[in-house]
């Protein structure tokens, strides 16, 4: 049997989905209309994270060992 709360579930339901429907246009159209960025800064993003990723393996590698012994000695002993 379908209560009164359920027909008013249903029917706030179907006015949220028409709103959606009605605000997908204003969307798309605001989307397409914003700015996008330049393309000058394309490659100066993509050089500085080939730059980025290079320093990290480079630090990596100079203090890995460093990385390893700190989380391997900062257990405490067991008791005896």
């Amino acid at each position: 049997m379908v209560t009164w709360t359920d027909e008013q579930y249903q029917h706030e339901r179907y006015q949220d989905l028409l709103r959606a429907a009605e605000q997908r246009p204003r969307v798309r159209a605001a989307l397409a209309a914003r700015r996008r960025p330049s393309a000058v800064y394309h490659p100066l993003l993509a050089w500085l994270g080939t730059q980025l990723i290079a320093w990290g393996w480079r630090l990596r590698a100079r203090y890995g060992g460093l990385e390893h012994r700190v989380t391997c000695c900062a257990c405490p002993e067991p008791f005896r």
